[in-house]
């Protein structure tokens, strides 16, 4: 794994087979989305990709998410690992009021991260081995450090390493459809690509948060309901 991380091979991980890991996709659609995300997290969205803190009415820290805009009446969440989309789903859609004007969809994605010592290193993975899969011509653009690429209506790519960047810089590829998401895991991690970045899994995962310091859902923050250790 570490000389992965420096060699340009990179790591990917995706925790959805992890009862305790597995990450959230929420859709936010609607003429109200901007003013129904601006309530609920810490910091306003206005761009293409925001992490921001999301709130419980009491205004404590429920997670850290990751809000992709596509437009302005439509916006996903991408939760933390642990917390799932049924719980997230849950716990919006009783605060949605008619005068709010949005729907919400929940997904059960396959979220992979591609994680390197390098952003290019990963660029040129998510290149070779993600979009082939999904037949679109589709190229980073200069600012896609801080830009979503919606490369099509099942495939999301976030500027997103999830673990802080004093152990690296990654990207994040969110996939609704379940058989596409599997055969791009395939692509990058499968044994007939030995060239391709190497998977890793939960503990792997769990060792590397815990050395760069990135607090979890569950352990140090999330509602006292949610916090029930494995």
């Amino acid at each position: 794994v570490r000389s992965a991380l420096t060699s340009g091979k990179c790591i990917a991980w995706s925790l959805n087979d992890s009862p305790f890991l597995s990450q959230g996709w929420i859709r936010v659609e609607g003429k109200g989305t901007l003013d129904f995300l601006n309530n609920k997290v810490s910091n306003t969205v206005n761009g293409s990709f925001t992490q921001a803190c999301l709130l419980s009415p009491k205004g404590k820290v429920v997670d850290v998410v990751g809000v992709a805009l596509e437009s302005p009446t439509r916006a996903y969440i991408l939760t933390s690992p642990g917390h799932d989309s049924s719980t997230l789903y849950n716990r919006l859609d009783p605060l949605i009021f008619p005068m709010d004007q949005v729907t919400l969809t929940k997904y059960e994605p396959r979220v992979i991260t591609i994680f390197s010592s390098k952003l290019q290193h990963v660029r040129n993975a998510i290149a070779e081995y993600v979009l082939p899969l999904v037949d679109e011509e589709i190229h980073f653009s200069p600012d896609s450090t801080s830009s979503c690429m919606f490369v099509s209506d099942e495939v999301t790519i976030l500027p997103h390493g999830v673990l802080p960047t004093c152990a690296g810089h990654g990207y994040t590829v969110v996939i609704t459809n379940p058989q596409l998401g599997n055969n791009i895991w395939e692509a990058l991690t499968g044994d007939a690509n030995p060239h391709g970045p190497i998977g890793i899994g939960p503990l792997e995962y769990e060792t590397l948060r815990i050395e760069s310091g990135l607090p979890s859902y569950r352990s140090e923050y999330g509602d006292e309901k949610d916090n029930k250790a494995p």
